[in-house]
């Protein structure tokens, strides 16, 4: 003997790894990851072209606006050269010859006025003259003949002019700045032994500098020595000027400049005999050279050894920025740095002035709207592709209902198909097993014992069969009701013949199972003055519900215990039925009035409903435990199909129990009416049934078969009508026998 067994495969399919398989499996976060990184990209992007556009937009307006005030400060100094060499040209023809200096001058008066257009255009603080004196021939006889012009002038040179803590003289400055005495011109920095004290002056300002020797200092001296070079080399018309320093006369700091340029007699051209000295601020140099509307712009003067920065405020004045030396301009705006040299008085050639703009020029901040544009990408293309998914999800969830849809159309055609097709022959099975059971119970052939075994298995196997038709029979009602393709045959029913028709069938079953029916009906359903309420509805589908609580309460129900049926009628429930169901079942609503509501109620002694299996009793499908409660037999959609029809006829049905193993109560409440009475006459309407019964009349026991003789039935003839041969011969077959029923 072989024998074979089938081991599974140890080798096992190995999961994708990597990005493809991420993907794949966490479609929505890959593509809200990819949505995320692609507006990060084009977010950056268009930052860095709004950056860019504005970079170049500002820097070309920038640059526009420093070209215009560098022009203005060239021109400037340009015209202070001028300037300096028109006034040395008038006092070299003033004093005319060597022997007039050094102690020669114009008057004060005609000094002033000839300089101030000169001021004006060359845009000086100050315009004076510098004597040049050789110690120690000429100091004595010089500073004579300057405090008695001083004197002779006073109405320009206050008293006191020209004195010092020591009294009067020229005078230099130590390293702590306290005055002193020269009279030598001995330096440590020059070669040579001179005094150049400031005679003329053009400003009142510049009245404590006078007397002062600008040669005693290094960076002045250095301006005076490179003239003196120049004009020994032979070259006349030179200026120099002095690295940024701080005036005598300016207690805070304002950084200026001192150019100087040589004057000869006009008949000795050759002999160098003093300095026109010219003074500017550069804030006010700046300021002047401001065009109005300019603001938010940091200007850094470098001279090769100090740098100063200068803002141009939103008052377009210019002041020193940090109130001390340094190139203090944002770093952050570096790029927009604009830098300019080479100035028509080639004398400023060792000046540099650099601009830079700060926060204050620009409308806005410029990295402001680069930031707006890109945010305002990232969530527009955030948006889009929301918008994208939600349609797109959209449409594929359409798809999958449309295609569920389609599924279970299809599914509860086939349900339909295959429960007409099984129905049909399971009916003649059915039939088949009855008519087998009546004819072997007539014949009595077989020995008792045998017999009453055969008997029971067919009836076995006929409620097997009959079970599965109810199966059936409730797919297809559950298949219409969801459908809402259910048709009603709508007809006036007297309610009491309607329940006792309905149970009427269950007495063998109750008999077989140990159980009784009791069937307890309200005094006015049954007759008196009240009687001949009405239900509108359809007989069979109210026969089915009735039915269906009727069995499942003997399914469920203890031996020994009774299933009990209760009807009352409650006037003061007011339920009328809807004028459609009126209008569907053509009746006329001036002969119908309402009569509130009638209840029947299936009680059992069964296992009960918990609190939840109440909350879920009426859904499709439900069985509470059915391998412990029922054995079989049963779908799971009678309660509900039962609740369906019900709410068709505008009615109720509900459900409560004690508890676990205390029993079960269904009502159903449907709503009734009654004829109308007019005087002594009763309009009567054609009413479906067995009719109402009449004061004093008793309606059947359930449980004990009434008998009659066969002389007793009427002999009547009936059409067998159905689309199965085998049906229409079972059903020939099956009339003629005597029924319990």
């Amino acid at each position: 003997m072989m024998c074979c067994s089938i081991v599974p495969s140890t080798v096992s399919k190995q999961p994708t790894v990597g990005a493809i398989y991420f993907l794949r499996k966490y479609k929505f976060v890959s593509f809200i990851i990819g949505i995320v990184l692609i507006s990060c990209a084009c977010g950056g992007a268009v930052y860095y072209a709004i950056s860019h556009y504005m970079y170049l937009y500002f820097r070309t307006a920038f640059y526009g606006v420093t070209q215009q005030i560098f022009n203005s400060i060239d021109i400037g100094l340009r015209n202070n050269y001028l300037a300096m060499q028109t006034t040395s040209n008038v006092i070299g023809v003033y004093c005319s010859t060597v022997s007039n200096w050094p102690n020669c001058s114009m008057p004060a008066f005609e000094f002033l006025e000839w300089i101030k257009p000169l001021r004006s255009i060359g845009l000086l603080r100050d315009l004076g003259t510098m004597h040049i004196l050789y110690p120690p021939t000429h100091v004595a006889g010089f500073e004579k003949f300057a405090y008695d012009y001083f004197d002779a002038n006073s109405e320009f040179f206050p008293r006191g002019t020209g004195q010092s803590s020591f009294g009067p003289g020229i005078y230099g400055f130590y390293e702590n700045s306290t005055r002193f005495r020269d009279k030598t011109g001995v330096t440590t920095f020059s070669k040579r032994k001179i005094l150049t004290p400031i005679f003329l002056i053009g400003d009142s300002s510049s009245i404590p500098a006078v007397m002062y020797n600008v040669h005693s200092e290094r960076l002045r001296a250095a301006t005076i020595d490179a003239v003196m070079d120049a004009w020994e080399a032979g070259r006349r018309n030179v200026s120099a000027v002095s690295p940024l320093i701080q005036l005598v006369q300016d207690a805070a700091t304002r950084p200026a400049s001192l150019l100087i340029y040589p004057i000869a007699p006009s008949h000795d051209p050759d002999v160098l005999v003093g300095f026109v000295r010219s003074i500017h601020n550069w804030d006010s140099l700046l300021a002047q050279s401001v065009p109005s509307g300019v603001q938010g712009i940091d200007i850094v003067v470098k001279d090769g050894l100090k740098q100063f920065t200068f803002s141009v405020a939103r008052d377009r004045s210019v002041r020193l920025k940090g109130g001390g030396s340094g190139d203090l301009h944002d770093p952050a705006l570096e790029q927009y740095g604009r830098s300019y040299s080479g100035f028509l008085n080639p004398a400023y050639n060792g000046y540099n002035v650099v601009f830079y703009p700060n926060a204050d020029y620009f409308p806005t901040n410029p990295q402001l709207q680069p930031a707006l544009g890109c945010v305002g990408t990232s969530v527009l293309l955030l948006l889009l592709a929301s918008l994208y998914w939600a349609f797109s999800s959209n449409e594929r969830l359409q798809k999958q209902l449309v295609f569920k849809q389609e599924a279970l159309d299809s599914k509860r055609t086939f349900v339909r198909f295959i429960s007409h097709e099984i129905r049909t022959p399971l009916n003649t099975v059915s039939m088949g097993l009855r008519v087998l059971h009546e004819e072997l119970s007539a014949a009595g052939c077989p020995p008792g014992e045998r017999l009453a075994s055969w008997c029971s298995l067919v009836r076995d196997i006929e409620e097997s069969s009959n079970n599965a038709v109810d199966v059936l029979n409730e797919l297809i009602s559950y298949d219409k009701i969801e459908m809402k393709t259910l048709q009603l045959d709508l007809a006036l029913l007297p309610v009491w013949a309607l329940v006792a028709d309905s149970i009427r069938p269950f007495h063998i079953q109750a008999r077989e199972r140990g159980l009784r029916i009791e069937l307890l009906l309200g005094e006015a359903l049954g007759g008196g003055e009240e009687g001949g309420l009405l239900v509108l509805g359809d007989a069979a589908r109210l026969a089915q519900v009735f039915r269906n609580l009727v069995s499942n309460a003997l399914k469920f129900g203890r031996p020994g215990t009774a299933v009990t049926v209760r009807t009352e009628w409650h006037s003061d429930r007011a339920m009328d039925p809807s004028a459609s169901a009126l209008q569907a079942a053509g009746l006329d609503f001036s002969r119908l009035e309402p009569a509130g509501s009638v209840t029947v109620a299936v009680e059992d002694l069964g296992p009960g409903l918990s609190p939840d299996h109440l909350d879920k009793l009426f859904k499709e499908g439900v069985q509470f435990n059915p391998n412990k409660l029922q054995s079989g037999g049963g779908s799971g959609l009678g309660l509900w199909i039962a609740h369906g029809i019900v709410q068709m006829h505008d009615g109720l049905i509900e459900a409560s129990s004690p508890g676990p193993d205390r029993g079960a109560t269904f009502t159903v409440t449907l709503p009734v009416m009654r004829l109308v009475r007019s005087g002594e006459m009763e309009v009567v309407l054609e009413v479906q049934g067995e009719g109402v019964l009449g004061p004093g009349e008793q309606g059947p026991v359930i449980g004990e078969q009434a008998s009659a003789s066969p002389e007793g039935l009427a002999v009547r003839t009936v059409l067998v009508v159905d689309d199965a041969a085998s049906n229409r011969k079972m059903l020939c077959r099956y009339l003629p026998l005597p029924h319990d029923e």
